[in-house]
């Protein structure tokens, strides 16, 4: 962390990006880092691949956030990568664009492998977490921006704190926050309760299609759902909730086609299911207990080869192989 922070020190222009399909953890830590940058005087851009989702669209800097296609190669030095378990999760474009820039790597999945010419991954409840411990390094101020973006991230993978990953450094930071300015309630409300009468159409139609066997619960949208419906792929994590709210049930698995022969799934545990060694499986990554991957082919087909894979390698056996 020293080293980090030494090296942010003695440049000027960084550019800062994160994972595809970002959420709060994701987009809270990127603009929190840009606002800290910015603090220190710091030349600073924020990227992302796809847009960000609805609900946080009130974290400050939002508007500020490019694309690919917008991003210059002159506009920046150096890159640093926040809450991104591999290189590959910013998108190809990016990926290939980073290749030949000074990386930093911050983060906090247990399986990072490490990847950039410096970096820092501590398993900490959220990634925001993480960067406030380089803002200690560094002198920053906290003040409600900053702040803000600090506990959005922690709210959102710590599940609202109901999570296990909720611990007394995860209580006190979020004390911290709140103490430089968070409104707690201003964060809940627009992360949890600004659902559109066409996503909770979408909810319907997805708790319809649910099914339940194994301890396993699962449900696969279609891409004509998200187009039925008009809902972005990206503003669906309540869905995944609403599985893992079931009584009884180990892990849940939401398929979601995002395009032709391309299928975004999401797995939560509930039991001692480590999702993570199911994602990385299928090329993907995460925690033990919330993991993603993307994985080719027709959406009926890839549900059925991921399902018989957790039947056989993880509940039959209640552990892996």
């Amino acid at each position: 962390m020293d080293q980090i922070a030494s090296f942010i020190q003695g440049h000027d222009r960084f550019v800062i990006s994160t994972h595809v399909s970002p959420e709060a953890d994701a987009l809270g830590s990127a603009l929190a880092l840009y606002w800290g940058l910015r603090q220190l005087k710091k030349q600073a851009i924020v990227v992302m691949r796809d847009p960000v989702p609805k609900n946080l669209d009130f974290l400050l800097g939002v508007s500020e956030i490019l694309s690919p296609k917008a991003l210059h190669d002159e506009d920046f030095e150096q890159v640093i990568v926040v809450d991104c378990g591999h290189p590959k999760r910013v998108g190809k474009e990016l990926f290939e664009r980073f290749k030949g820039h000074f990386l930093i790597n911050i983060d906090h999945h247990c399986d990072n492998p490490r990847f950039g010419n410096l970096h820092y991954v501590r398993e900490l409840a959220s990634a925001t977490m993480v960067v406030d411990e380089l803002f200690k390094v560094l002198d920053v101020r906290l003040d409600a921006t900053l702040s803000t973006c600090l506990y959005a991230g922690l709210m959102a993978d710590t599940n609202a704190f109901r999570n296990a990953n909720v611990d007394a450094a995860a209580l006190d930071s979020a004390t911290r926050w709140v103490e430089a300015g968070t409104n707690p309630h201003q964060v809940a409300q627009n992360m949890f309760e600004r659902q559109s009468w066409r996503e909770m159409q979408l909810l319907a139609y997805a708790l319809s299609a649910t099914q339940l066997d194994d301890k396993m619960i699962w449900c696969s949208i279609p891409q004509s759902a998200f187009e039925q419906f008009d809902v972005h792929p990206n503003d669906t994590d309540g869905i995944i909730v609403q599985l893992r709210a079931v009584e009884g049930i180990d892990i849940a698995i939401l398929f979601k086609e995002i395009d032709k022969d391309k299928v975004k799934i999401s797995l939560r545990a509930k039991g001692d299911v480590p999702v993570n060694q199911i994602a990385q499986h299928f090329g993907g990554g995460g925690h033990v207990k919330a993991a993603g991957c993307f994985v080719e082919g027709p959406l009926d087909q890839v549900a059925e080869i991921v399902l018989t894979h957790i039947r056989k390698h993880f509940l039959s056996v209640g552990q892996p192989i």
